[in-house]
Parts: C-alpha cells; sequence; structure tokens
C-alpha cells in the first residue's frame, strides 16, 4: 500500500508513486525498449475484479 508522509506532494510526485506500486505489486510493466507501460495478465484481472465489485456495489 501507498503510505503518504507529511509532506506537500505534486501532481508528478502522486503519479509517479502510484506508477512504481502498479510495477511493485505486478499490474504493470515497462515495454521493453520503450517508456512505454502495459497492463500486465495479473493487472488485468485485478482490473476486472475492481469492475465487478464497483458494478455489484452500484446495483445494491
Amino acid at each position: 500500500m501507498l503510505q503518504i508522509m507529511h509532506k506537500a506532494f505534486t501532481t508528478a510526485d502522486v503519479a509517479k508513486a502510484v506508477i512504481q506500486e502498479l510495477i511493485n505489486e505486478e499490474l504493470l510493466a515497462r515495454e521493453p525498449g520503450t517508456k512505454l507501460y502495459r497492463i500486465t495478465q495479473k493487472g488485468r484481472k485485478w482490473l476486472d475484479t475492481m469492475q465487478n465489485s464497483l458494478s455489484t456495489q452500484l446495483q445494491i
């Protein structure tokens, strides 16, 4: 989980931290030889789970 310390963050700081956490959790990976990222299979499953969970919660 992201741990936030007491300091001012820019949007870029937050984006970098989120991307790093997604990489650490193996949900996002860098495309070899580029600056692009791709969603891993594990990341896709996680997104599907979150989407289904949100959809279920909204139907209640």
